[in-house]
């Protein structure tokens, strides 16, 4: 019939119903290298000693800011939310 619902073996459903959640969602989640970026502005930090302990391998977060000089400023924070500076803009 046409308007029957068939669930076949190899849908969605039947390859994630019997799995745990971290099982399934394990294999989403990959580190990707996004780019590699001078960071501006760091004369302009107001704890200059978040620039010792940063280090090449680190995760940092980046934001959206909305300030005086650009509306499209990305904000560069280290995961503990202090400030590194900004995403410089392409020259």
């Amino acid at each position: 019939m046409a308007n029957e619902l068939e669930i076949k073996k190899e849908s969605v459903v039947s390859l994630v119903e019997n799995q745990d959640l971290g099982n399934i969602i394990k294999p989403l989640v990959n580190e990707i290298h996004l780019f590699d970026s001078f960071i501006a502005g760091t004369t302009h930090l107001d704890d200059q000693s978040v620039l010792e302990v940063v280090s090449v391998d680190d995760d940092l977060i980046l934001r959206r800011e909305d300030n005086k000089f650009d509306s499209n400023f990305v904000l560069v924070l280290m995961n503990d939310g202090r400030k590194l500076g900004y995403v410089p803009k392409k020259g």
